[in-house]
C-alpha cells in the first residue's frame, strides 16, 4: 500500500499499526454489538502465507512486492518483518514489539540464531533485556540443527554430512512457527523462507 516494508520506511511501519489499531477497534465493536467473544490474533497462518501468495501471483503477473521467493512463493506472516530483512536485531524488535499490545494473542517475535554456541552469559543479558526493555509479548531464540541418523549427532546448522562421522544420512530440524520439526516436513513456502531467514550471532 505504502510501496515500502515496514524496516524500509516509517510511514509504511505506522500504517501497518494504523491497520492494527483499526483491526482492534472493530474488534471491541464486535464483541459489543453480538455480544460474542471476538479478539484479534497472531496466528501461524504457514499454509495461508504460502497459498495466498500463489493466488495472488495468478491474479496478476507483476504482484505485490510482498510476495518472496521464485517458484516457492510466500507473504511475510502476520505483523513480522521479513525475516530476510539486513537490519539489527534491535531494530526488528523493536518494530515487531509494536504489534505486540494491540494483540489478544499469538503474537511473538522470532529471532533465528547462526552457527556460533552463544555464550550463556550474553544469553542472559539479551533475555533479560529484551523481557525489560521492549514491548515483546513473546520472543523465541532458534537456532538450526542436524540430526544425524547413524550416529545420533545433533550439530548445530543445516549440513549436508555429520561433521561426526561423515554419514549423510542427516536430517534437519528448525523452527515452521511455535515449534521446532523436521525440515522435510515443512511445504515449499516455508522451506523457501527458511533460506530467506537472516540469522544473528549473540
Amino acid at each position: 500500500m505504502t510501496g515500502y516494508e515496514m524496516h524500509e520506511n516509517r510511514d509504511a511501519w505506522k500504517y501497518g499499526l494504523k491497520i492494527l489499531n483499526h483491526l482492534k477497534d472493530k474488534t471491541f465493536r464486535m464483541q459489543k454489538t453480538t455480544d460474542s467473544k471476538w479478539s484479534l490474533v497472531q496466528t501461524p497462518a504457514e499454509s495461508a502465507a504460502t497459498r495466498f501468495a500463489q493466488l495472488d501471483q495468478k491474479i496478476k503477473e507483476n504482484t505485490a512486492k510482498g510476495i518472496r521467493g521464485t517458484k516457492n512463493v510466500y507473504y511475510t506472516n502476520s505483523s513480522h518483518v521479513f525475516v530476510g530483512a539486513k537490519i539489527p536485531l534491535w531494530q526488528r524488535i523493536k518494530i515487531e514489539s509494536s504489534f505486540h499490545p494491540l494483540l489478544m494473542g499469538g503474537a511473538i517475535t522470532h529471532i533465528f540464531m547462526g552457527e556460533k554456541d552463544p555464550d550463556p552469559e550474553a544469553i542472559r543479558s539479551f533475555v533479560k533485556n529484551v523481557a525489560q526493555k521492549t514491548l515483546c509479548s513473546y520472543f523465541s531464540l532458534t537456532k538450526d540443527m542436524t540430526h544425524c541418523a547413524d550416529c545420533g549427532r545433533m550439530s548445530n546448522g543445516m549440513k549436508n554430512a555429520c561433521p561426526g562421522c561423515g554419514s549423510k544420512n542427516v536430517e534437519w530440524y528448525s523452527r515452521v512457527t511455535g515449534y521446532l520439526t523436521p525440515v522435510k516436513a515443512w511445504n515449499a513456502g516455508k522451506k523457501a523462507e527458511m533460506k530467506d531467514r537472516q540469522r544473528y550471532e549473540l
